[in-house]
């Protein structure tokens, strides 16, 4: 009985033995079954995250169409694809290093996809530029008549519709380019646009210049009939080769040749000076003496005409004319014959005017 008792004892303690053993073994086998899964669902979760990333990049690289990033995101593609491989083979470590950088180009290529957009912004406000550069010289260039200046335009308007169809075909570097190209050569029409603007300015000043010292000069010259012969002769031939080319002078001008008209007119300025300085020669005080009493004359017999008249502007006239005999004197008692000489001539002239105005 006692020996059966012993039995009984010693085979319960061999399967509490038994029963530890399996609790020890199987724990750590569970844990490891359970920590495996755990692995496996993460990293099926970073394939996935790729995955959604790698359809992200395919949307935008197929709306861009960068070629860039088309060569990235065939890398992101393989990459992914070596990464499940790993992953069916149960080498986790190497799925999730490939599926990361799979990730990673997917990235770079719709990094280069937004790049792009803004590149594309920058080279169509650029055309937008260029456009309205192009319009200005249009408009400025539209009542001038030079082939250089058209010829140019038509080059800038021929590279601008260029880059507007490298634009389209998202050729954004020639875009570029050409459309620079052509805003260079429209500022170029606008700076000779312009340039031709202020020499049609410079140009009227010039002229206008002359008129006044051939106006001025022709009272001086025609009073110097009283000096020497030749050299009123030769002053008579200079002074009308003068107003010869001042007429041609503005000929040229209402031409558009502004550059030629402003050379004309100056070398008719050069012939009136030398006309004056060989007529000034034999301004004397006499000769200023006469013309200033002849216009006290002429006035001593119109001024009960100009009163008794009923015309304003005769009257008008006719007072100018008193005033610049009155200039013509002081500068008589002054000394200063030239400028005395051409007053008188000017109150002659004004004089004559008034009554004749009332006849």
């Amino acid at each position: 009985m006692r020996n059966f008792r012993f039995r009984s004892k010693k085979s319960e303690s061999k399967k509490l033995v038994l029963l530890f053993l399996f609790i020890v073994v199987a724990i750590p086998l569970f844990l490891v079954n359970a920590a495996e899964a755990q692995i496996k669902e993460n990293i099926e979760r970073e394939l996935e995250k790729t995955d959604v990333v790698i359809q992200r990049a395919k949307e935008a690289v197929w709306e861009s169409r960068n070629l860039k990033a088309e060569n990235l995101l065939k890398m992101a593609d393989k990459l992914q694809e070596r990464a499940r491989n790993e992953f069916r083979m149960i080498r986790y470590r190497l799925a999730v290093e490939l599926t990361l950088k799979a990730r990673t180009k997917a990235y770079e290529a719709i990094g280069f996809t937004k790049k792009d957009e803004e590149n594309e912004n920058l080279v169509l406000k650029a055309i937008e530029r260029t456009d309205q550069i192009i319009s200005k010289a249009r408009e400025e260039a539209g009542g001038l008549e030079n082939r250089r200046i058209f010829s140019l335009l038509e080059m800038a308007i021929n590279n601008q519709q260029k880059a507007k169809e490298f634009f389209k075909e998202h050729r954004l570097k020639m875009a570029l380019k050409l459309t620079l190209k052509a805003r260079e050569t429209a500022q170029k029409v606008l700076s000779l646009t312009n340039k031709g603007k202020r020499l049609d300015r410079l140009a009227q000043k010039e002229l206008e210049i002359t008129d006044r010292l051939i106006e001025k000069a022709s009272a001086i010259i025609s009073a110097g009939s009283m000096g020497q012969q030749s050299h009123i002769q030769k002053a008579d031939r200079l002074f009308n080769q003068a107003r010869s080319l001042q007429e041609k002078a503005w000929d040229m001008f209402n031409q558009k040749r502004f550059a030629k008209a402003i050379k004309s007119s100056q070398k008719a300025r050069e012939l009136v000076q030398k006309a004056l300085r060989l007529v000034e020669e034999d301004i004397t005080p006499q000769m200023v003496e006469n013309a200033i009493l002849q216009n006290e004359r002429l006035i001593e017999k119109g001024v009960e005409k100009i009163n008794a008249g009923s015309n304003p502007e005769a009257q008008s006239t006719f007072e100018k004319g008193l005033s610049h005999q009155n200039k013509a004197r002081e500068y008589y008692h002054e000394g200063k014959f030239k400028a005395a000489l051409v007053e008188a001539k000017v109150a002659q002239r004004l004089i004559t005017k008034a009554l004749e105005m009332i006849q």
